[in-house]
């Protein structure tokens, strides 16, 4: 599965991720040759230690990483604003990446903007005014860029970028960045979008937010998918996303920053006429076994009524559950969905860690507004510790389900599949 690379990082006092932006500043005047290497014009910049170029390294793990180490003569600049705005036709995506900068020093900079290109990606416009002036920038190719990326890393700035060598980057001069002033980029973005098993996949960086963010501002997204085939399947992995459908050829996609911080806005969607529009992706990393996402999406009769149905929400809440803020999604997940149950359903809630728990340990309620409250009041007092009983969770809902009488039973498991 293709990992973009069109994310935002500067790298001055913050942890690091992968596949960044960087804007690295310094007062005006004081960068010494090996920071002025990086600046529109100059030679490419050969690496900073003896010995042979480090070779790209396979895409770590999630966890913690390395702190960059800043040369005396860069200073603070943070991120105040990121936004994403654009349009989605059939698989052409047309964004527009608005990223604001900010000095909160009181010494005049300069420094140098260079923001890493996916390879499939093109870019259709740039504009950064400083000064009333608009300025220009280079593009630099995947060999041109590499020497780049490995002289930031030699210099133990950001130990993330190796993961870049091979993508392509854009480069501009930011001059001056005046005491406690703002800078604003706005990148242009044109990108034919991956189909695999009939799914249409769009990845639009968002978690670089998390490590610069400075006084103010939050990561935004705001996206129209256009279609001229009838749009099936649309969803998105991201709780923060909100998606509404406009007729059978068109959506909105609107994201927000929620209380876990910002996240990559993932989005999949199908274009098909028969009558399932059936979809499949499927991710394998080397060395483990492989997940696969099937989806089905039968055509909606506006005349048709949704069936009675018996649900039972069985959801995970051990220990592991507290990282990345994946407790607090899950629980705006499962009360999503109890606030679209159907008044003819019925429904129960199991939440387990070394043992389990219930809204009703021996029997399914109807869906009823009272009954739909009391749920919601339940979720929001689950607390994630503990081990990973998945047997429990499962057994105590599966003898709920049996107390469906002749109505279409259905299990919902919310886990994250870590074991503790």
């Amino acid at each position: 599965m293709k990992r973009h690379a069109l994310s935002a990082l500067l790298v001055l006092g913050l942890a690091v991720p992968a596949s960044s932006q960087q804007l690295i500043a310094w007062p005006i005047g004081a960068a010494n040759a090996a920071l002025r290497a990086f600046l529109p014009g100059m030679p490419m910049p050969r690496p900073f230690l003896p010995g042979p170029r480090p070779l790209p390294q396979p895409a770590p793990r999630p966890g913690p990483r390395p702190a960059p180490v800043l040369p005396p003569e860069a200073s603070p600049v943070t991120m105040t604003g990121y936004h994403v705005e654009g349009t989605i036709t059939d698989q052409v995506a047309e964004l527009s990446y608005r990223i604001v900068f900010r000095n909160p020093t009181n010494r005049r900079l300069e420094g140098v903007l260079m923001v890493p290109l996916p390879a499939d990606a093109s870019l259709s416009g740039f504009s950064m005014v400083i000064a009333g002036k608009e300025t220009k920038g280079e593009l630099l190719e995947a060999s041109q860029a590499s020497s780049i990326y490995q002289s930031i890393v030699s210099r133990a700035i950001d130990p993330g970028l190796l993961e870049l060598v091979g993508e392509r980057m854009f480069r501009a001069k930011v001059f001056p960045i005046e005491p406690r002033g703002e800078i604003v980029a706005t990148l242009r973005m044109t990108q034919t979008l991956a189909k695999s098993g009939g799914l249409v996949t769009l990845s639009v960086p968002m978690r670089s937010a998390r490590f610069t963010r400075g006084e103010g501002g939050r990561a935004s997204a705001n996206i129209t998918l256009k279609t001229t085939r009838p749009l099936r399947t649309i969803l998105s992995s991201n709780a923060d996303t909100r998606i509404v459908r406009s007729g059978d050829h068109g959506a909105s996609i609107r994201y927000e920053e929620g209380s876990a911080g910002p996240q990559d806005l993932a989005l999949t969607f199908s274009m098909r006429e028969d009558p399932l529009a059936p979809g499949v992706l499927a991710y394998r990393e080397s060395g483990e076994d492989g997940t696969f996402l099937l989806t089905l999406s039968p055509r909606i009769e506006a005349e048709a009524k949704a069936a009675p149905k018996a649900v039972v929400f069985v959801v995970d809440r051990s220990g592991s559950m507290t990282e990345g803020g994946k407790m607090d999604q899950a629980k705006k997940a499962l009360a999503w969905c109890v606030d679209r149950l159907n008044p003819q359903d019925r429904f129960g809630i199991v939440d387990f860690a070394t043992d389990w728990n219930g809204l009703e340990e021996s029997s399914l309620l109807a869906a009823t507004p009272e009954n739909k409250a009391r749920a919601k009041r339940y979720i929001a007092r689950i607390e994630a510790a503990g081990g990973t009983n998945i047997e429990a969770g499962l057994d105590q809902g599966l003898k709920l389900l049996n107390t469906a009488d002749g109505i279409t039973p259905m299990l919902f498991f919310l886990t994250d599949g870590v074991p503790t």
